[in-house]
């Protein structure tokens, strides 16, 4: 994790995926966002929007969530920038914190891409104020409507489990950005 005033430079996010990469997942439930049980011990969270219908609107949410735009609208910088999700890479989030911004590394432990689900899943790496994962979820149900979910189990570790009120609220401001980031990726209001 890295703290700066103001923006970090693009050496300091290099630094901090390049730390990350030799680390492991602080957590062992990889991939559990996927299932029907979350696991014990966590927070359990999941947030829904409709996307629209049909093959047009998956497509199109399937494009919103490899350009991470859910991430951009909630005001959150994915880097590497402009290279889709793949399993096995590490991502930094820049998080800017009035003042302040949170670089954080996570790493993507699944990208699932099938007729009807494409799903980005990330977990959390060491320096990281939570442990757990979050899955990004475009689904096209039985009866052809399209969804973005959001299914997350994570607990606060380190200084964080102080703030953690506070954390709660930041976590669920910008998962309410993501929902609304990419449901308006959808409808066409963001080129």
């Amino acid at each position: 994790m890295l703290v700066t005033v103001g923006s970090p430079t693009a050496a300091a996010i290099d630094r901090v995926l390049a730390d990350a990469h030799a680390t492991a997942l602080t957590y062992g439930e990889v991939g559990a966002s996927l299932g029907d049980e979350r696991p014990a011990g966590y927070r359990h969270d999941r947030w829904s929007v409709a996307l629209g219908r049909g093959g047009a609107a998956f497509d199109r949410g399937v494009e919103g969530l490899n350009r991470w735009e859910g991430h951009r609208h909630a005001g959150i910088a994915v880097h590497p920038a402009d290279i889709p999700p793949a399993a096995g890479a590490d991502v930094a989030l820049v998080i800017p914190l009035g003042p302040l911004t949170l670089t954080v590394a996570n790493r993507i432990v699944v990208v699932e891409h099938e007729d009807r689900r494409f799903a980005v899943v990330y977990g959390t790496l060491p320096g990281h104020g939570e442990q757990g994962e979050e899955a990004f979820v475009i689904n096209r149900h039985d009866d052809d409507t399209v969804t973005f979910d959001i299914v997350a189990f994570s607990r606060p570790v380190g200084f964080s489990r102080f703030g953690a009120p506070a954390v709660r609220r930041l976590q669920q401001r910008a998962t309410g950005r993501y929902l609304s980031g990419i449901q308006q990726f959808v409808k066409g209001d963001v080129p």
